[in-house]
């Protein structure tokens, strides 16, 4: 059975999304990739909210970028990127984990990572495999 984590990211905010974007599938994936190796998880598929610039006035010429929300605020929308990592077992993801955390490979992805992402608001966590419901054809 697979071992799946669900990453919450926030980019930087001198980034743009698309800056966000293009380096994070351009330069931080290749490098995690590297890094990690055969540990590198089986599957990590990344889902991005679009967002566009909101007005600025003004008092406020600094754009900000909101998602296009149906339900709740943008607020409650305020990550970038849902990224979900799929393992073969809970194992790998430990590998992987304990890979992450090695001093050395801490400091690498954490100077690319300040380049792009807002550290100190990085959440993960377990989630259970995904129940598809299709509808009749």
């Amino acid at each position: 059975m697979t071992y799946t984590i669900a990453v919450f990211l926030w980019r930087a905010p001198h980034v743009t999304p698309t800056e966000f974007k293009t380096h994070y599938e351009t330069k931080h994936i290749p490098l995690l990739l590297s890094v990690m190796g055969s540990i590198f998880p089986k599957k990590h598929t990344r889902y991005y909210l679009p967002k566009h610039a909101a007005p600025t006035s003004p008092d406020n010429p600094t754009p900000t970028y909101v998602p296009t929300v149906f339900m709740g605020t943008p607020e409650d929308f305020s990550y970038d990127v849902i990224a979900k990592l799929e393992f073969e077992d809970e194992k790998g993801f430990h590998a992987f984990f304990a890979k992450f955390m090695e001093p050395e490979v801490s400091r690498v992805l954490g100077e690319d990572e300040e380049k792009f992402v807002l550290r100190s608001m990085l959440r993960s966590v377990k989630v259970e495999d995904g129940v598809v419901t299709l509808r009749d054809a």
